[in-house]
């Protein structure tokens, strides 16, 4: 549907969602559901070709477009048509129903043009970058290449489902599943969907992750709660976009909810609270560990983020026993309990040891729990073992305690402020934890008074 882009957010503009059209038509017009069965006559090729709209075929788009020639820009139906096994994957839709199904597309340097010739319906409103309805879409030309591809994957995604779900959910599902697969890497002839840019330099124009930072900081980050309340309206400004990219994405990889996420897809006609309500039973049980993976996911927002390795380890604790507990710590993993509660102002000394790999490859780094210097992540070093005390009861009405940390290193004392359980991880971005090696040695203990 209607993208903003995200450097320059549009507001007081019409937005078509997977609910209702019925607010954005004209006064007079009605009958809205047999307005949309009925098929538009194909475009005049003559009308077109005489305002300067040149046709450019494919398989499964045929793309009219005002822009001269250009390779950025005739090779989008090839990668409209590899898109299409890809969302059959992802939505469970075997690729034999897709049988001839084809769009026509319209990509705008000037939408005057092409309402001129009847290449625009009467009824729709000022296309600000992006829309699909029917078999059809629109998009207005972006300042990127890549921007350019992801609008056109985006609206892609929207006329897929609305053809073989017969919907696209409510706008957190709808838009939150079109940014996910529109988000991609387009290199040596290779698309890749749901692709997790790793640097911004690889997205020019998407700016999703940035937005989610922004608004963490300045105090307006949104529980998964709130995404799921956006109302038919609320993509009017670019920020939900970001929001609703941000959930599809950590929702889809998230171990406890990834099976939930692909499988609600069968409630897509569904544009209500029900359609939430499917999603939402089966994780029930779980939705507070979830939250708190949510909240370290925002809490950081940055590229290239493994939600997998990412999301926290959970186990039972219990207080210290005896004079002295030890404990190890994977280093290819984010926050792990260690199992063991610390008490509200009593000073623990925490000790570890190892050698572990950080960095893979020629040559291969090694830290130890001091971390390296040769390279700092947020302010610490490399790979410095971390911690951080979790109240028991914790729920994440607040922002978990996890988000905060405490360097431990070789050696550390630590009074905890409140009581709770020992989490420790090492200092790494969770996009670098995969190629780690080796494990920490911990030992806990009260100070003697």
């Amino acid at each position: 549907m209607d993208e903003p882009p995200a450097d320059k957010p549009k507001r007081e503009r019409p937005k078509r969602t997977g609910q209702s059209l019925s607010e954005l038509l004209p006064k007079g017009m009605q009958d809205l559901e047999d307005a949309a069965q009925r098929r538009r006559e194909p475009p005049n090729e003559k009308r077109l070709a005489e305002a300067g709209i040149r046709r450019i075929p494919g398989k499964r788009l045929d793309l009219y477009t005002d822009l001269p020639a250009n390779p950025a820009i005739d090779e989008l139906p090839r990668i409209f048509e590899l898109a299409i096994p890809q969302w059959c994957e992802f939505f469970g839709v075997p690729e034999e129903k897709v049988g001839t199904w084809k769009l026509t597309g319209y990509l705008m340097r000037a939408s005057d043009t092409f309402r001129a010739v009847d290449a625009i319906p009467a009824w729709m409103p000022t296309i600000q970058n992006g829309y699909a309805y029917g078999d059809e879409l629109w998009v207005m030309d972006q300042s990127t290449d890549y921007y350019r591809r992801h609008l056109l994957l985006h609206e892609g995604t929207h006329a897929f489902m609305s053809h073989f779900l017969g919907g696209i959910g409510p706008p957190w599902y709808g838009e939150g599943v079109a940014e996910l697969l529109g988000t991609h890497r387009w290199q040596d002839n290779q698309l890749t969907l749901r692709y997790l840019p790793q640097a911004p330099e690889e997205v020019p124009g998407h700016g999703r992750i940035k937005i989610v930072r922004d608004d963490f900081a300045a105090g307006r980050a949104r529980s998964l709660e709130a995404v799921f309340q956006y109302d038919a309206k609320a993509h009017l400004d670019v920020q939900p976009y970001g929001w609703c990219w941000a959930a599809a994405s950590f929702l889809d990889a998230h171990p406890a909810t990834h099976e939930s996420f692909r499988a609600v897809k069968e409630h897509a006609r569904d544009g209500g609270l029900d359609f939430t309500r499917h999603f939402l039973e089966p994780v029930a049980e779980d939705w507070n560990r979830i939250s708190e993976d949510w909240q370290l996911f925002i809490s950081q927002a940055e590229y290239g983020y493994d939600v997998v390795r990412a999301s926290v380890r959970h186990k039972a604790s219990e207080p210290l026993q005896g004079d002295e507990v030890r404990v190890k710590i994977a280093v290819d993993r984010g926050w792990q309990s260690t199992g063991v509660q610390l008490k509200e102002g009593v000073a623990y000394e925490i000790a570890a040891v190892g050698k572990y790999q950080i960095v893979a490859g020629e040559p291969t780094w090694w830290s130890e729990p001091g971390g390296v210097t040769i390279k700092y992540y947020r302010g610490q070093p490399l790979g410095l073992l971390l911690g951080a005390v979790r109240p028991d009861l914790f729920v994440p009405t607040t922002l978990t305690p996890l988000a905060h940390s405490t360097p431990i290193g070789r050696k550390a004392i630590v009074t905890p402020d409140d009581s709770g359980t020992l989490y420790l991880k090492i200092n790494e971005a969770t996009r670098d934890l995969h190629d780690n090696t080796g494990e920490i040695l911990v030992r806990i203990r009260p100070v003697t008074p």
